[in-house]
């Protein structure tokens, strides 16, 4: 993992965390992180199963971060600017807390999800190709 993602400090093997899919993932996290009615933040357009994967044992909430009507906002190709994306984080947070809602992390990924779905396949030395 230190190789592979050129992390800046060593990543041992105690910190890795590996579950069979991103909703097992994420359901871990929130059981891990976040009392009843915390939340998870996640910019929008987001993966609609993450609200069932945080509900499901923690009863924690997604919090969709939407741009629309944030200023700079024009197109999708603003969601990768920082400025815009630091304004709707802010102001989804501070709607948590005018809520009473506790923010207990942001998930954020890369735009370009390819490099997931390529390094989960492997080969299995017991399969039979025809």
């Amino acid at each position: 993992m230190t190789e592979e993602f050129q992390a800046r400090e060593p990543v041992p093997a105690d910190n890795i965390f590996v579950t069979p899919g991103l909703g097992s993932a994420m359901d871990a996290l929130a059981w891990s992180i976040c009392d009843g009615g915390d939340s998870i933040s996640i910019p929008q357009p987001l993966y609609n199963g993450f609200n069932f994967d945080t509900l499901n044992r923690s009863n924690a909430r997604v919090i969709g971060v939407p741009y629309e009507g944030i200023e700079g906002y024009s197109n999708l190709e603003d969601l990768f600017h920082p400025v815009v994306n630091k304004m709707a984080l802010e102001s989804v947070l501070r709607k948590a807390e005018d809520d009473g809602i506790t923010v207990r992390a942001l998930l954020v990924s890369k735009s370009v999800m390819s490099l997931v779905i390529e390094m989960s396949t492997y080969r299995r030395n017991d399969a039979t190709t025809t």
